[in-house]
Parts: structure tokens; sequence; C-alpha cells
């Protein structure tokens, strides 16, 4: 039996890495439970 080596770029892990970030973070609660930056007067919790 042989096996074959892997030959995927380490570069094809990247986006799927950045797609569960977001979503980390929002796992994360005291992350985003908070006022302070303000846009535009709208608390940080509204538009994260």
């Amino acid at each position: 039996m042989t096996t074959k080596a892997r030959t995927g770029s380490p570069w094809r892990y990247w986006p799927r890495l950045l797609l569960i970030v977001p979503f980390a973070l929002v796992g994360w609660v005291p992350f985003y439970n908070r006022i302070e930056p303000r846009l535009f007067g709208v608390p940080f919790f509204y538009w994260y």
C-alpha cells in the first residue's frame, strides 16, 4: 500500500479561517457587550 502525500497548499485554509473568526467572536459575549465605542451615536453592540 502506498500513501499519498498531501499536496494541498496551506493557503487554501485561510478562507475557512476568515469565515469562522466572526462567528467565534459573536459567540464570545464579553467581546461585544459594551457601549463604547460609538459609531454616529450608536453603541458598539448594535453596529457589531
